[in-house]
């Protein structure tokens, strides 16, 4: 999809609480792995932004943090359509999504065709491996669950 595209799906229904965001992208394999690799998840994302989160900013109101920044491999901040994109400084789009507390729903792709966790997870690097910190370990140092997905990967919204 493109961020036009994304856009317009998500001001569908704007008054909504949460959207979900279907990435399907390469998996991050070993070098030696010859086998094609996807991974098709489905993320529930909060129509606010990340520093409107209650860790957040109350973290930012009482001084335990500063306000959040970008992240240094992106350039700005872009407002397309209502709702807010990041320019990297390779050119890419990113859509920043807060997490809604609902887990995400992975479906995995070997040559192909559907597979089982336990088929891939020796194929994967562990930058690909589950290891994320709880909700409450996130908000006792002012952060909250939220993730930046490549525009070029999403491939679904649905409001």
């Amino acid at each position: 999809m493109t961020v036009n595209e994304i856009a317009l799906a998500l001001a569908a229904n704007k008054n909504a609480l949460t959207f979900a965001v279907t990435v399907t992208r390469d998996a991050k394999t070993y070098k030696t792995v010859t086998d094609a690799v996807v991974k098709q998840s489905v993320i529930t994302g909060l129509f606010t932004d990340y520093a409107d989160l209650a860790p957040v900013a109350d973290a930012v109101a009482d001084g335990r943090r500063d306000a959040p920044e970008l992240p240094k491999h992106i350039k700005q901040s872009v407002m397309v359509g209502g709702f807010r994109f990041w320019e990297g400084h390779n050119g890419k789009f990113y859509l920043p999504v807060p997490l809604a507390d609902v887990p995400t729903s992975v479906v995995w792709f070997l040559n192909g065709e559907t597979a089982e966790y336990s088929a891939v997870e020796p194929l994967l690097t562990a930058a690909e491996k589950p290891n994320r910190p709880t909700a409450e370990e996130l908000a006792d140092k002012g952060q909250a669950r939220f993730c930046a997905v490549s525009v070029e990967n999403v491939t679904a919204i649905r409001v």
